[in-house]
This record gives C-alpha cells, structure tokens and sequence, in this order.
C-alpha cells in the first residue's frame, strides 16, 4: 500500500536479564527520527526466571510475524531491518539466523550494535579490556552465567551465533562496535565471518566509546555521531531496496 513504511525491528540489550522497552525508548526515539522508519521495539522474557532459549524464541517469534503480516504494522515488507544493541545485537543475529531460507519476506538489513556473538568470552578483548568503563569482562560472565541453562549451551549457534555453519544468504549486515569494549573483538569477528560468507558487511569501530554508547546521554557528540551513521546506514539501505525491487 502507498501509505507502507519502512520498519526496524528492535531487540533491545540489558545482558538478557536487565533492559526494558522503556530503557530503550529514547534510542528507539532517536532511531525513528533519524532514519525516517516505523521502530517496533520487542519485548521478550528474561533470565533467570527465563533462560535461553526463552528469550530468542519470543524474539524469534515476534520477528517472523512481523514479516508475515507487515501490513498489520503499516510497513513495506520490502523495507523491513532487524537490530539490537548488545545482548540485543546477540539476539538479533541468532534471529536473522533462524530465519534464513524460509519463505516469504525476508529482512534487507541486520544492524547489530556492540553485540555478543561468542559466549565462550575467548577473543582477545576480553583480557585487554577486562576493566573497561561501564562493563568489565566479568560483568560480561555474569550475564552468560545467568542466560544459560547450561555450560554446553555456549557452543549452541543460537546462543553463540558466530559459530553458524552456514553464514550464507544473511542480508546486509551493519557491525557498530566500541573501542573501550570487551565485546569489541565479537562483532568484529563475526564481521568477519560474515565477509568470508559473501555477505555484504559495513563494519565500523567507534575509538574512545565504551559499550553501550548509543545509549548514553544524546548531549554527548560522539554517541550523536554514531547514531546519525546508524540512521544514515537504514536510510541508505531502505532506499536500495525499494529502488531493487522497483
């Protein structure tokens, strides 16, 4: 339909047991505004009370019905991106993931923002920056900790989405990742990966920001520099696709 808008999925982080859609709200806002796009936010449920994969398969479901009827939500089913932001960013791979090769409408854009893809915490960052301002490395295995519902469960693509077998077919992927992160060296490995699977990836480190900095205050300059990047990036997607499927 004419009136049909662009739409991003959004998983919001909070290493699966903390964050909320009203934590999120003001990145949401930010991203509605700035890329001209419907944002539909998920809620899902939580560790401990909720251990994976309770969370990915509310996040899981949520997405798939989004793409079944977007014209429930007024969106172009051309025009659909999924994303999130840390353990959000780990929900919104091992979902695109999921939904691979199945039929009907397919998201054009996976944004993941400083996202966990590797719950066995063995890339380099993590010692390098075990300290590091506002989630140290063992903040990072507390929030593993409490996700799982067992040890074997790292080594679960689901859970770990680096360690897919076939990274094929997964639409445009946009990696934001942070200088003063421990999980800096997760996005950028799974970037990688992607590459090497002839995915079309847009990769970028953010120098001086720590984890989470789309959510810091929007006064500061750097977070309202990475925003417009994320906003010029689903723009810029949104438009290739209607102009591909014209």
């Amino acid at each position: 339909p004419a009136s049909a808008a662009p739409l991003s999925i959004f998983l919001h982080g909070g290493g699966w047991f903390g964050g909320d859609l009203d934590t999120h709200e003001l990145l949401c806002r930010d991203l509605a505004l700035g890329a001209g796009c419907k944002v539909l936010a998920i809620d899902y449920r939580v560790a401990p009370e909720h251990r994976f994969p309770a969370g990915l398969d509310d996040c899981l479901a949520a997405c798939a019905y989004v793409l079944d009827h977007p014209e429930r939500f007024g969106a172009d089913p051309r025009q659909i991106a999924i994303g999130g932001d840390s353990a959000g960013g780990n929900l919104a791979a091992a979902a695109v993931q999921s939904l691979k090769g199945r039929p009907g409408n397919r998201p054009m854009l996976q944004w993941l923002a400083y996202p966990a893809t590797d719950l066995r915490m063995q890339t380099a960052s993590y010692a390098e920056l075990a300290q590091a301002p506002g989630l140290s490395s063992r903040d990072v295995a507390f929030c593993i900790e409490n996700y799982l519902a067992a040890e074997s469960d790292k080594l679960d693509p689901r859970a770990s989405p680096i360690l897919g077998m076939d990274l094929r077919d997964i639409p445009e992927t946009l990696v934001m990742t942070a200088e003063l992160d421990p999980l800096r060296d997760d996005g950028e490995a799974y970037a990688a990966r992607l590459i090497a699977a002839g995915v079309q990836v847009h990769c970028r480190r953010y120098l001086g920001l720590p984890h989470s900095f789309l959510s810091l205050p929007p006064i500061i300059s750097r977070r309202q520099g990475a925003m417009a990047d994320l906003c010029a990036a689903l723009r810029n997607a949104f438009a290739r696709a209607v102009a591909g499927g014209a």
